[in-house]
Formats: C-alpha cells, sequence, structure tokens
C-alpha cells in the first residue's frame, strides 16, 4: 500500500475541529504526512503547518470569487 499525504487548507474557527480530524487521518495506514494551510499555526502534533501567505501571489480574492460567484 502507498503512503498519502494529506493537504487540509483551514481557517482559525476550524482549529478545533482540525484537531479532531488529523487524531483520525492519523489513524489511517497509509498516512504519511498532514499539511495544514492557514493564516495561523494550529500548533497541532505531528501536522506541518504552511503559511497561506506565501500563496497569495497565485490566488487572489478575484479568483476565488470567480470560482463561488
Amino acid at each position: 500500500m502507498k503512503n498519502i499525504d494529506f493537504v487540509i487548507p483551514s481557517h482559525p474557527k476550524d482549529f478545533f475541529t482540525l484537531k479532531l480530524t488529523t487524531n483520525g487521518i492519523k489513524n489511517l495506514s497509509c498516512c504519511r504526512n498532514i499539511f495544514i494551510i492557514s493564516s495561523e499555526n494550529p500548533y497541532i502534533e505531528n501536522t506541518i503547518f504552511i503559511s497561506e501567505h506565501l500563496y497569495s501571489c497565485y490566488v487572489t480574492v478575484e479568483m476565488i470569487e470567480e470560482i463561488y460567484f
């Protein structure tokens, strides 16, 4: 079985349920890494935080509005 990386975009208001989600993912035998992309670090053990600000030059508000509206 191949190992899978998980990428979870998140908002700080979701951090409580994010912790529950990551705990569930960690129980999967195929889990290799869990990356969390957010504006703030959720400080969840055994996860890798990536600041969404690193990618703000690639994604604009206009692009998001075009997808959702």
